[in-house]
């Protein structure tokens, strides 16, 4: 995420553009199920959902800061040629932050007991039998994409994310055209202020709802 935010910052055309997109788009595709599934796995009084929401949450956040860091570059006055490259290159400031923070964090007690455990003994036995133990994660991830169970349930709900993304996102990426048809004589910070005031009367509160009542 940090490569892909710098590199979209000082891209030269839109093919290096949207290469730097789509290496943040890996980045984020995969930290954030990690993040989900370490909070599902923290016992922390039986609130895990909440917990799991809270992650999922902290789009809101971004939704909201993505249009007021968007109006202050723009009503400061500088180049627009500078605006964009800035705003995308400030994306790798949380990204950092995840790094520093990820670092930081132990493994669950869930994954030491159950699958560290599991990898544990399977490497052991490999050595016994002259195997070298490296191969372990690729054995393992092996046996469980040739599960048709665990096949099944990763197409399911990878293909069912994949839908919601793109119905997601693509509204979100098409909000500046809505708006333009709604309001054609709006100004640029008008309709930033817009999209401001959309997301924060209707993403927050039901980001907000989600997380207070999904137990």
């Amino acid at each position: 995420m940090v490569i892909g935010s710098l590199l979209s910052a000082v891209s030269p055309n839109m093919i290096w553009l949207l290469s730097a997109r789509f290496i943040i788009g890996i980045g984020i595709g995969g930290n954030h199920p990690i993040s989900a599934v370490l909070m599902s796995e923290l016992p922390i009084l039986g609130i895990e959902a909440v917990l799991v929401s809270l992650v999922f949450s902290m789009q809101a956040l971004g939704l909201v800061a993505g249009p007021i860091v968007a109006l202050t570059l723009v009503a400061s006055g500088l180049n627009p040629a500078w605006s964009w490259r800035i705003m995308l290159g400030l994306g790798a400031i949380p990204a950092l932050a995840v790094i520093s923070l990820r670092r930081k964090l132990s493994e669950s007690p869930r994954y030491l007991a159950e699958v560290q455990l599991r990898a544990d003994k399977r490497g052991r036995h490999l050595r016994t039998v002259n195997k070298p133990g490296a191969g372990v994660a690729g054995t393992v991830f092996w046996q469980f994409i040739t599960n048709r169970r665990y096949l099944r349930l990763l197409l399911g709900t990878g293909g069912s994310w994949f839908l919601f993304d793109y119905a997601h996102y693509g509204n979100s990426i098409s909000l500046p055209w809505v708006l333009k048809l709604l309001a054609p004589g709006a100004s640029t910070l008008m309709a930033m202020a817009w999209s401001l005031v959309i997301f924060s009367i209707a993403a927050v509160p039901g980001y907000i709802l989600s997380f207070v009542m999904i137990d």
